[in-house]
């Protein structure tokens, strides 16, 4: 199980890092139905929860 797990965490901040979208829709994506368990296991496995990861991998909008 915690293989599974580690794969939908990769596959779940791929996503973040390069569509719109939301973290429930991500989670979906990936397999999870609970969109906060899905929160909960991102943030335990990468450090951050799943906004302030996309938050990070943001890039500027040049001004």
């Amino acid at each position: 199980m915690s293989y599974l797990r580690q794969a939908r965490v990769k596959r779940m901040a791929q996503l973040l890092a390069s569509t719109d979208l939301s973290i429930a829709e991500a989670a979906r994506a990936v397999g999870w139905s609970d969109p906060n368990y899905a929160s909960r296991c991102f943030h335990a496995a990468v450090g951050v929860s799943p906004t302030e990861y996309r938050r990070q991998r943001a890039t500027p909008l040049d001004t």
